[in-house]
């Protein structure tokens, strides 16, 4: 018994010495590892298949990523579960997961017949127990404080329905630049006590975290329908409409896809590609298209492979326009992983009259656009903010349930603002 009693309690201390680490890890999705490329994380079968967003019990969540090495690595990945604000919750690993918190990523495959080596990684994330925000981290074997890259997702149990839309804004004053999401929550078939108080909802825009809103509280509660109701006058769920990304096709090295100007080849050296000189869109006729709302996907034209045929060539982005003293110009999207880093961050050249920067990519179709900051800085000012903009947005009700300690996620929506047409998971 005393055996026993020990053996817990280490057992209960690895767990505790788990949870006490993750806390210390930014809960971003970051890369902090320069040879780690290429990193997509996706459900394999959810309607959202190009987003890590799946159901309790499911196991279709895949994290895919490149290491620009010959050589196969040991590499091993922990799973922490987060509230709505993203802090790591009170729950411990045994509590959200069937298996030990440890586990070895054992695809691992070598390039074929590519200028740059690289090694794919493929892990398949296990079901979760129960829903609500979680954070994955990849790191070395045996050494869990060499991380590779972080990244989040989320489960969903489906308790309540949400009818929402996305169009004009109640704003007169935005009406040709933004766009505003309203919708109603109803709960007739799941109890909650005090909904005002104990659901958080988010919205976002194209799946981006940077374009999230603070928890919304409903305008109106219904309590005879048992229905919220988020329809607000106070730009609470207002957007700026943005345009459509800009995109680039490099699917092949043999000729110039869409928007590439030029490729220059060397029989020893990584291949080069130049894009068409960008210009700015923000006083243009707005002009739909279709576009992967920031995002790419990987293929190599010829051979139609998707993981380990596809080469990487060095893409140079130059955006012809007057410099601006005080601004930080970046490119951004799914291929700077949705982030305003050094490595994507364009320098001014004054002999161009242009930013320009250059980035190692892998072959397949991108999406992107040039992000602003500064003081006083609009993010959209050389693409321009036009409320005919196609818009995936999405909205995310988390509940606490009284007497427990973390966050579920009871309902998940996702719709589109042109047309307002709606699709639900």
């Amino acid at each position: 018994m005393k055996k026993s009693l020990t053996a817990l309690f280490i057992a209960c201390l690895i767990v505790f010495s788990f949870d006490k680490a993750q806390a210390d890890i930014p809960i971003l999705d970051a890369i902090y590892k320069s040879t780690i490329k290429t990193v997509q994380f996706y459900s394999r079968t959810a309607d959202t298949a190009i987003m890590p967003i799946t159901y309790i019990s499911s196991q279709d969540l895949s994290l895919e990523f490149d290491e620009l090495v010959d050589e196969a690595d040991s590499y091993y990945f922990k799973i922490v579960h987060c509230n709505a604000d993203w802090q790591p919750s009170n729950l411990k690993s045994i509590q959200y997961m069937r298996d030990f918190n440890e586990i070895f990523i054992q695809s691992r495959q070598f390039s074929t017949a590519t200028k740059v080596p690289f090694t794919h990684y493929t892990a398949i994330i296990p079901s979760m127990l129960v829903s609500g925000n979680f954070f994955i981290k990849v790191y070395e074997e045996g050494n869990e404080n060499n991380v590779l890259l972080t990244r989040r997702f989320m489960v969903v149990e489906n308790r309540i329905s949400i009818d929402g839309r996305a169009g004009f804004p109640n704003n007169t004053s935005k009406t040709k630049t933004h766009q505003m999401v309203s919708f109603n929550i109803n709960y007739s078939n799941y109890y909650i006590v005090n909904p005002s108080v104990q659901l958080k909802v988010i919205v976002r825009q194209n799946y981006d975290w940077r374009s999230a809103t603070p928890a919304l509280l409903p305008l109106y509660i219904r309590e005879d329908l048992t229905q919220l109701e988020y329809t607000f006058y106070n730009d609470a769920t207002t957007f700026p409409g943005g345009n459509e990304y800009r995109y680039f096709d490099m699917r092949s090295f043999y000729f110039g896809g869409f928007n590439v100007g030029r490729i220059i080849k060397a029989k020893d050296s990584t291949t080069k590609l130049l894009l068409a000189i960008d210009k700015t869109r923000a006083s243009n006729t707005y002009i739909l298209w279709n576009d992967l709302n920031g995002r790419y996907f990987i293929q190599n034209y010829e051979t139609g492979g998707t993981r380990i045929e596809p080469d990487y060539g060095y893409v140079t982005f130059t955006l012809e326009t007057n410099e601006m003293p005080g601004a930080n110009v970046y490119i951004y999207g799914g291929l700077s992983n949705w982030q305003l880093a050094p490595e994507n961050r364009m320098v001014y050249n004054t002999k161009n009259d242009a930013y320009e920067a250059r980035l190692l990519l892998k072959q397949g179709i991108y999406n992107y656009r040039y992000f602003v900051t500064g003081k006083g800085m609009d993010e959209n000012y050389y693409e321009g903010n036009y409320s005919a903009t196609e818009n995936v947005y999405d909205v995310i009700v988390y509940y606490r349930i009284p007497g427990e300690f973390y966050d579920r996620i009871i309902g998940y929506q996702t719709m589109r603002s042109v047309g307002n047409t709606n699709f639900n998971r």
